[in-house]
């Protein structure tokens, strides 16, 4: 009798334990999967031309991650500009998370703050807006915004 209580009781730890882990993932995850959290049009496009609003997107090639396909060396440059280790790698996974980095990432490099030159630092690393390579992404990314003003 006291081994089946034991079992009993340990079967409704383990349950709790795996319910407020499932809870704390989500609640990391902002419960928000698949949708981008702000109505800044941008961003919104950002999200939709890097990962097509997959919060969970990943490219092995240039490890990118989430919602915004955020690669590592944005992190590391942002935390080496803060002086200090404000943003981890699993950041990226946070839809609102990865809009603060995007917007101070961008923020910090562009010299007029338009849309066109934070797309291409965005994907062009800091002198992004310099860059040729980077002129058909912003295509894509004008051509995605102005198909949204036109919904």
């Amino acid at each position: 009798m006291i081994n089946m209580c034991m079992s009993i009781l340990l079967a409704i730890v383990l349950l709790f334990i795996v319910c407020f882990a499932i809870l704390l993932a989500w609640a990391y995850l902002d419960g928000e999967p698949a949708q981008c959290s702000t109505d800044d049009a941008l961003w919104e496009v950002i999200c939709t031309v890097e990962s097509g609003n997959d919060q969970f997107a990943y490219n092995h090639k240039e490890k990118a991650a989430g919602i915004a396909q955020i690669r590592p060396c944005v992190i590391h440059d942002l935390n080496r500009i803060a002086k200090s280790e404000k943003w981890k790698l699993l950041d990226r996974w946070n839809i609102e998370k990865s809009r603060k980095i995007f917007f101070e990432y961008t923020g910090h490099y562009a010299k007029t703050g338009n849309d066109e030159e934070r797309a291409r630092i965005w994907n062009g690393g800091p002198r992004g807006a310099h860059k040729h390579a980077t002129k058909e992404y912003w295509n894509r990314v004008k051509d995605a915004m102005d198909k949204r003003k036109g919904q």
